[in-house]
């Protein structure tokens, strides 16, 4: 799956996505185990953007997951 970073400067090819807690305070969604694609306030925000992630792989191919901002993400 096609993803762009919350930042907008990496656009990945991803054959794996986790969640991960880096500090105290954020959750971070990694693809491939090593590119950090976007950091969130709460692990329930970080596995509703994986959530939706997972419903955008039925998507048809060329399309792109645009990584949420942390603000976006209603749990």
């Amino acid at each position: 799956m096609w993803v762009r970073s919350q930042n907008l400067f990496t656009l990945v090819k991803c054959e794996r996505l986790s969640v991960r807690q880096c500090a105290s305070d954020s959750f971070d969604v990694f693809g491939d185990g090593i590119i950090n694609l976007g950091s969130y306030s709460t692990l329930d925000k970080a596995l509703e953007v994986l959530e939706d992630m997972e419903s955008h792989l039925e998507c048809p191919y060329n399309t792109v997951f645009q990584m949420p901002t942390y603000e976006d993400v209603e749990v």
